[in-house]
Order: C-alpha cells, then structure tokens, then sequence
C-alpha cells in the first residue's frame, strides 16, 4: 500500500516535468531508429512494418499526453496549487498507452522464444502472453477509473486505484525478466549446436538480449519500488514517463542489430553449423560462406544462411526444423 502521509501539491511536478522533457529527448531516438530500420529492411514483412508504425503511433500518443499532463499541472493550474495533481484523463490515457505498448512488444518477444521453443519448453512463451494479455487489460482501468471518479487528487486516485498500479507494474517486471531468461536460454542451447565461428554471433546475440532486456526489467523494477516506498512522492512517475519509450527502442534496437550481424558474418571467413548434430540423422552440412566478390553457394550438400531477418526467412534451412527454429529467433 502506498503510504498515507500526503505529499506537498506541488510534488508531483519536479518527477512529471523531468520524465517528459527525457521522453521527448527518447522519442527523437525511437524516431530515429525507426528511419533506419525503414531505410536497412525494405524487404521485411508488412506485418513487422505494421508493428512498428502501431507502435510509433502508440508512443506518439503517450508523449502527448503525458505533455499535456505536464502542461495542464505546471501552466494550467500554476495558481491553483490545489488542483496542481488533479488528474487529468492525459494522464490516464498515458498509464493506457505504456501499458499497450509493453504488452504489444512483450508478445512479440514471446512469439521469438516460441519459435524457438521445442516441446515443454513453449510453457514459456504462453505464460509470457498470458501476462501480457493482463498487462493490456489492466491498462485500461486507470480511464474508466477517471471516468467514474471524475475529477480527483492524484493522491486519492493512487489510493483508491493502487491494487491496479501494483498489479501492472509487477507483470511488467515478471514478464520482463521471463523474456530476457527464455530468449538467453534457447540461444544458449544452440552453442551446443555450433561451431566455434558461429559462437561469434550466438553469443553476440545474447550479449544484446542481456542488455537489451535488463534496460527494460531495471526500469520498470526501479519504477515498482519506488512506487512500493512512498507513491505519494511521485518520483516514480519519472520513470513511468520512460518506460514506454525505453520498450519501444528495445523493439527497435533489436530489429536494427541485424545490419551488424550481417557485417559479423561477412566479416567471418567460414561459419558453420552440423546439422547432423541437430536432426540427429544424415551428416548433411551447412557451411556459411563470406559476401565476397568471388563467394558463390557451396555446391551438393551447403547453402548459404542468412542468420539474420528476412522475408525469406522461413525458407532458411528449410531441410531442418531446428535451424528454423535458430533462425526464427535470429531474425529480429
């Protein structure tokens, strides 16, 4: 529960005002990594593209509201310090809009690991969903709260809403850290796959979900107990004000890293995975080759894998289910 002594009215403006002026400064990186990966991968499916522009839609929607939040309390109410943290629906729609926006990308973490998932081993992914399914629905409780309640201090509406806040911010944390474990532990099961060459970018993969994923689950731990310390100091709004912002530009980072792993590997002189060791029958061989003037495809048995994304990529190792299954993870 958060605790009872009330704050000063005007608390709540120091951690607004600083998340917004730091998301707007995020929003610029989300725009500008989404001009890349719209510049390096043309060829990638509609459906990745559509993903990237709700979620851009999304994120713009957020940042207007919570500017809207900020300038209604600093400007609107700046002689009124009573109705300084009145909560207005921009701030509900904000709460709406970051929780949409972890639920979307979590799923889509969750549908990696699914890809790469074998047996018992899927539980993973679906419990991943079923969080993020209570994640989206959760979000919308914080506007139909403001619509019930009407106008309220941000106070009483934490009071009155707080099983919801907590209930949010716990799934986005359990959810966060099962995504960086299943991701990890499903690429680092595909070392005991490769050769040492491919070990580069195995482990140049988990590195970057280790990263990526710790941003995310740091962020929103630090908001959870912040908010378990004193939610009436407000500090932890800051970091919900980012939180979106820091989703959206993991999902971004992790679809752009692909032009490095392309680099990575024409870089390499051979990359190779047994595929024997894999399906467990012929001794058929997959040899990756460089992108060099005089590269061609190895003849009889090899072919060449792209171990990054592409339009093609369900046709990759289309003789082994379980290289599909690497390269469906490896694709974003």
């Amino acid at each position: 529960m958060p605790t009872t002594d009330p704050a000063p009215q005007t608390a709540a403006l120091g951690p607004l005002e600083i998340g917004v002026f730091l998301a707007f400064a995020l929003f610029g990186v989300t725009t500008t990594q989404i001009h890349t990966y719209l510049h390096r991968f043309p060829e990638d499916a509609w459906q990745l593209k559509l993903l990237v522009l709700v979620v851009w839609l999304l994120e713009t929607l957020h940042l207007g509201a919570v500017a809207h939040a900020a300038y209604t309390a600093s400007v609107v109410n700046y002689d009124r310090p009573s109705g300084i943290i009145d909560v207005p629906m921009s701030i509900c729609v904000a709460f709406f809009a970051n929780g949409v926006i972890s639920a979307v990308i979590q799923a889509f973490f969750g549908l990696r690991i699914f890809r790469l998932s074998v047996r018992y081993y899927k539980i993973v992914p679906f419990f991943i969903w079923f969080l993020a399914v209570g994640q989206f629905v959760l979000a919308f409780l914080p506007i139909l709260a403001n619509a019930l309640m009407g106008p309220t201090a941000l106070a009483d509406f934490l009071t009155e809403q707080n099983w919801s806040v907590y209930s949010t911010m716990a799934i986005s944390v359990v959810c966060d850290f099962a995504i960086v474990f299943g991701l990890v532990y499903h690429l680092w099961s595909q070392r005991i796959f490769a050769r040492s060459r491919t070990l580069v970018l195995v482990d140049k993969l988990i590195a970057w979900t280790i990263e990526t994923g710790i941003v995310t689950s740091t962020a929103a731990a630090l908001e959870l107990i912040l908010f378990c310390t004193n939610a009436l100091d407000y500090n932890w709004l800051a970091v919900d004000c980012l939180l979106s912002g820091l989703f959206a530009n993991t999902l971004l980072a992790s679809l752009n890293a692909r032009a490095t792993l392309r680099e990575l590997d024409r870089d390499t002189n051979v990359i190779d995975l047994d595929l024997s060791n894999i399906q467990g029958t012929s001794s058929t061989r997959t040899v990756l080759t460089p992108d060099l003037e005089t590269s061609k495809r190895q003849p009889h048995s090899t072919e060449r894998l792209s171990l990054v994304a592409s339009k093609n990529v369900e046709n990759s190792f289309s003789s082994s289910a379980s290289g599909r299954r690497l390269t469906a993870d490896l694709e974003a």
